[in-house]
């Protein structure tokens, strides 16, 4: 099928969860319906144990998103232009060849405390597509 890989991992996670703290003939492990029903705090726990076993991924909390840099069209870096606005105006540099290359993050619970990160990769978890949309 068309899902597989991190999804089937998590299910799997999910079953051994209600397996292990409830056991093989429980309610609880028959309401999750072979991992595509879950608590969210056990959806939580489970994705930062996936998180935890990942070297190369570091999961930020209480940060939020103020600013993109990209290496527009042209190959140089600036600063990036929000995207697409809710009146259906573009950014002037914008498409495939446009690459995201930094995130500058305030961290919530040290006011004033901006920190700039440089990857060859970024995940948008935010609630919204915060990154999406500065980006």
């Amino acid at each position: 099928g068309a899902v597989g890989g991190l999804y089937n991992d998590f299910k799997r996670r999910i079953v051994e969860h209600y397996t292990t703290t409830y056991g093989r003939d429980s309610k609880q492990l028959k309401v999750c319906k072979d991992g595509n029903r879950f608590e969210a705090h056990v959806a939580e726990k489970v994705f930062r144990d996936m998180l935890a076993a990942e070297k190369n991924i570091t999961l930020l909390q209480r940060h939020r998103v103020v600013a993109a840099r990209v290496v527009g069209s042209d190959g140089v870096e600036k600063a990036a232009t929000p995207g697409k606005r809710m009146d259906g105006a573009a950014p002037e540099d914008f498409g495939p060849t446009v690459k995201l290359v930094s995130i500058t993050a305030a961290d919530l619970s040290k006011p004033g405390t901006q920190t700039e990160f440089r990857a060859a990769a970024f995940i948008d978890c935010t609630y919204e597509g915060d990154l999406a949309a500065l980006a």
